[in-house]
């Protein structure tokens, strides 16, 4: 079935396709791997509706699971949908997924990587005035990361706060900020 199914997809017969997915679904129930297929499918198929919601799901799922692997699955669900899902529908999934972003180690940075991609969908949406706020937070709670200081000061300036930005930088940029090298 399998071969069956990379066979009509090369020629793009995606109810063939789909039919042949169906019958390797029946033989492998239980295999976590053929979840994936079939959203990679709906993505080659242009079936973006069916797999916008199939998105949704596995994210409302992830977000509820406290296995190692839910963290690097939510990751890769946020990477493919990004070209599927629409800034709200991002920030409705990146909301689902805190939880899951929550819940992980502080070295592996989880919620730094959540607050990050939050402030990129905002900006996306246009929401100019959840985006400083945002960014002030990530700058606020990560004080020695100079990117995430400077994104914060060229977001007052894009905003047109250049005394606030240069206020910021004037704060952030001292000896005691113990700066790595």
């Amino acid at each position: 079935y399998f071969v069956l199914l990379l066979h009509f997809e090369r020629s793009q017969q995606w109810a063939r396709v789909h039919d042949h997915l169906q019958q390797a679904e029946k033989l492998a129930v239980g295999k976590p791997g053929l979840r994936w297929l079939r959203s990679a499918l709906l993505y080659d198929s242009r079936r973006h509706d069916d797999l916008r919601q199939r998105y949704q799901q596995d994210a409302a799922r992830l977000a509820k699971e406290k296995d190692a692997d839910a963290y690097f699955l939510a990751e890769y669900i946020v990477g493919q949908s990004s070209s599927v899902l629409q800034a709200n529908e991002m920030l409705t999934m990146l909301d689902a997924l805190q939880p899951l972003y929550e819940k992980q180690p502080p070295h592996v940075q989880a919620l730094k990587r959540w607050q990050q991609l939050r402030v990129s969908y905002l900006n996306q949406a246009g929401r100019t005035d959840e985006v400083l706020r945002w960014q002030k937070q990530v700058a606020t709670d990560y004080p020695r990361d100079y990117y995430a200081q400077q994104q914060y000061a060229e977001a007052l300036a894009s905003a047109g706060d250049y005394p606030g930005a240069y206020a910021w930088l004037t704060r952030v940029l001292v000896k005691e900020s113990n700066w790595l090298d």
